[in-house]
């Protein structure tokens, strides 16, 4: 959107200088803290938000159909999370600056977040000054992501590779798996502190336990263990016969797929 706002101080009178104003989609958990932050933005000339939204299908649908410069995401939006809305914004061609907020400080949360396009992530609730003041002082002309992280790039490894090693998509535990390949394949060293830096972050997106977690990816392992996936593992993850077929520990399935993933398969 365009103003013309200038006033000639010499000749006194208004002349065609033109100030670009930038469309702000608002999503949040919360109403009375979206309407409140919609409230102070546009009460400020170079902003203005297009809409305030509350739940993840609603944030992608809006970024279509407004293509905001700036998008204000909750992480924890119901229906779809912040997280994997960021992911999905990643394959649009003209991705929206995003100042995301988050109960969640975790070094996984910010990594990712930023991973994703991200320019910050503020603790949720953040307050309203917080979240102008970074408005206005971010530079959204020059976001450069890593193709490494495109995310039809890395989905298209990771399922592919579970599938050949014969793991069940249908099963509760393959999105447990999969998040924790993910977060491996950032984090070389996440494998060394697992239950900090892998099941922590995972329990904490799906609202359960670390155990719980844990327990998941070890059903769905040895479910793919059961029907013939040991041998599979041998073959593409370890490359040597594993003695009378021994079975690894989901934390060296973990390690093994995200490697192999990394340096390309």
């Amino acid at each position: 959107m365009l103003h013309f706002l200038a006033i000639d101080g010499i000749l006194g009178k208004k002349v065609g200088v033109i100030m670009h104003v930038k469309n702000v989609l608002i999503a949040s958990s919360s109403i009375s803290f979206g309407s409140s932050l919609r409230e102070t933005i546009d009460a400020r000339n170079e902003f203005k938000v297009v809409d305030l939204v509350t739940d993840g299908h609603a944030v992608l649908e809006t970024v279509l159909k407004f293509a905001p410069e700036i998008l204000i995401l909750d992480l924890m939006l119901p229906l779809r999370d912040g997280l994997s809305v960021l992911k999905k914004l990643c394959t649009y061609t003209y991705p929206p600056a995003v100042i995301a907020t988050s109960i969640f400080q975790s070094d996984y949360t910010k990594k990712t977040a930023m991973k994703y396009g991200a320019s910050y992530l503020l603790p949720h609730p953040a307050t309203i000054n917080d979240v102008i003041n970074h408005m206005t002082r971010a530079d959204f002309t020059n976001r450069l992501k890593d193709p490494f992280l495109n995310e039809i790039t890395l989905e298209r490894d990771i399922r592919h590779l579970l599938g050949r090693l014969n793991i069940p998509e249908s099963h509760v535990g393959y999105k447990y798996l999969y998040d924790a390949v993910e977060i491996c394949i950032f984090n070389h060293d996440a494998i060394y502190s697992a239950d900090e830096n892998i099941l922590k972050p995972v329990a904490q997106r799906y609202f359960v336990s670390h155990t719980t977690a844990n327990e998941r990816i070890a059903q769905v392992l040895k479910e793919s263990f059961h029907d013939g996936g040991i041998d599979l593992f041998a073959k593409y993850l370890f490359c040597y016969p594993l003695p009378g077929k021994q079975t690894p520990t989901p934390l060296q399935c973990i390690a093994s797929i995200a490697e192999k993933i990394r340096v390309g398969y």
